[in-house]
């Protein structure tokens, strides 16, 4: 008997090898359609099955990790200077082109140490998930190997921003769109981003990022749209 890689098979053929139909939750089943479009969604499944998928390796790509060296750390600095620079900076660092995967690196130096990022709930659960930056990107990495977004590119693109601030706190309702590339006419998924940043240290700092995702009785108002 021969196991099929994840790339002969389409991705929900590929969860339903694991997980019987039967077996998912209603909600589940919704979510498992929207995977491609926004890898953090798969933040939003149930605890147990989540873990289950993170368990299943495919041979091919039992480690997501290429090599053992540490690259060279970068200069951000210039990532957190201002809210506008830390915003454009959290979009860049989570979109990547085919054959990559988002800057981690990035992604960590723009997040204040107690900073969380919280998925969308189903609409079942009762509860939310706020996620250390260290536990999304430890997700996030399997993920995008194991859904096949690594070959093909993802990116999220900030089309209105509705800021509110004071002090040393900002509170930025942020519009997006995502794509697998930037050459796609229409986008994959809309939805928006709650981003808290604090001050702190001479810099800005994300201290959360709260998301919900635009669907059919769901719609994005007009005034967050562009």
């Amino acid at each position: 008997m021969r196991w099929l890689s994840r790339h002969e098979m389409p991705f929900s053929s590929w969860l339903d090898s694991i997980f019987p139909p039967q077996a998912l939750l209603p909600e589940s089943r919704t979510v498992e359609l929207q995977l491609n479009a926004d890898p953090r969604i798969f933040l939003q499944l149930p605890g147990a099955l989540s873990d289950a998928i993170f368990e299943a390796r495919i041979m091919k790509h039992e480690s997501p990790l290429r090599g053992s060296s540490s690259p060279p750390k970068p200069d951000l600095t210039e990532d957190v200077v201002s809210v506008d620079a830390i915003i454009t900076s959290l979009y860049d660092s989570i979109s990547f082109r085919p054959g990559t995967q988002p800057d981690y690196v990035r992604l960590k130096s723009l997040f204040h140490p107690q900073g969380r990022l919280i998925p969308p709930k189903a609409d079942k659960d009762p509860h939310v998930q706020a996620l250390d930056v260290e536990t999304f990107i430890s997700r996030s990495r399997e993920f995008v190997v194991i859904s096949g977004l690594e070959k093909r590119g993802f990116i999220e693109k900030e089309v209105r921003r509705i800021p509110e601030s004071f002090g040393t706190i900002v509170h930025v309702f942020s519009t997006y769109e995502t794509r697998y590339t930037p050459a796609d006419p229409a986008p994959l998924q809309r939805g928006i981003n709650s981003i808290q940043l604090v001050k702190e240290g001479g810099r800005w700092w994300v201290l959360s990022v709260l998301w919900d995702i635009e669907r059919v009785k769901v719609q994005i108002p007009p005034k967050y749209l562009a």
